[in-house]
């Protein structure tokens, strides 16, 4: 099967870029590694932009433990989510996950992105924190500490 993509009649600057780079990369020399590369290199065509998304992953762990992923949730609860999990799993590190338009993972500490979203919540996020390091820190697991706890 042939997939299809709507490429400009002229090539940019990046495709152009990106075709020479696999171009001489390419020990044979063949169009079709020079070709491709300009394809893939190729900006969206009008109205095919995605559309940022609209969803978010909570990654929660606890300290020795296998990092414990929950989502998808809508961006739009965002800060009430991160709440929620603050107040249920007290001692985890919890990561905010969403994905760019272009497919690229964007990973932030969630009680921080709590902190942008609500200026309320400045003390709780601290809080948490603070908890999350003293598990840490009392951890059996031998997990290192930060090097400033010394």
């Amino acid at each position: 099967m042939t997939d299809w993509k709507t490429v400009p009649i002229e090539p940019t600057t990046v495709q152009l870029r990106a075709g020479q780079d696999a171009w001489l990369k390419d020990p044979l020399r063949l169009s079709s590694t020079l070709y491709r590369a300009m394809v893939a290199a190729s900006p969206a065509a009008p109205g095919d932009e995605v559309e940022p998304a609209a969803r978010f992953w909570i990654i929660a762990q606890e300290v020795g433990m296998l990092p414990d992923q929950k989502g998808p949730f809508p961006v739009s609860r965002s800060a009430e989510i991160i709440r929620e999990f603050m107040t249920a799993r007290r001692s985890a590190r919890l990561t905010y996950l969403t994905v760019g338009r272009d497919g690229t993972p964007m990973v932030d500490h969630a009680p921080e992105v709590l902190q942008i979203l609500d200026g309320r919540s400045m003390s709780s996020a601290r809080k948490h924190n603070d908890r999350v390091r003293a598990a840490e820190a009392s951890s059996p697991t031998g997990l290192p500490k930060d090097e400033g706890d010394a």
